[in-house]
């Protein structure tokens, strides 16, 4: 009886450092920690996009030749700045970008969500209407793959 209960201790303290994996669709759904700081890439349709998350906050976006973003750009004549947060405790992780008219601190967030597929590729999805989106789909969602540097 002292064998089997040694055993079963040995069981459920073994089982507590396991680490619980699923899967969805054909993205494997682990924990992983991910840092998104640096610079990511993204295409759609042929077009070549970049993403740049920096150590102090801001975030900064490329495409089709206009930069849009960081501590401080110009949009329809006015100075703003572009921050990110990231939830990293969500499921699916949450990242919001917030746009600010440096001038009046009027700001504008844009509401995405984040799949970690590994740590060097990451899904991003939005709904592009204040309102953050619940799923993934081939629509709302671009796939990024850091870029080493």
């Amino acid at each position: 009886m002292k064998k089997l209960v040694l055993l079963f201790i040995a069981i459920v303290s073994l089982s507590s450092f396991t680490t619980q994996h699923t899967t969805t669709d054909i993205d494997i759904d682990i924990d992983i920690d991910i840092d998104i700081v640096g610079k990511w890439v993204g295409e759609e349709n042929g077009d070549v996009g970049y993403f740049l998350f920096d150590k102090e906050g801001y975030a900064t976006l490329e495409a089709q030749g206009e930069i849009i973003g960081g501590k401080e750009f110009i949009m329809k004549g006015q100075k703003c700045s572009m921050t990110y947060i990231v939830n990293y405790d969500s499921k699916p992780m949450e990242i919001d970008f917030t746009v600010t008219l440096l001038e009046t601190k009027d700001e504008r967030k844009m509401l995405f969500i984040a799949k970690v597929i590994d740590n060097n590729t990451l899904k991003l999805a939005s709904s592009f209407n204040d309102v953050r989106p619940t799923e993934f789909n081939e629509i709302n969602s671009i796939i990024l793959t850091r870029v080493k540097q």
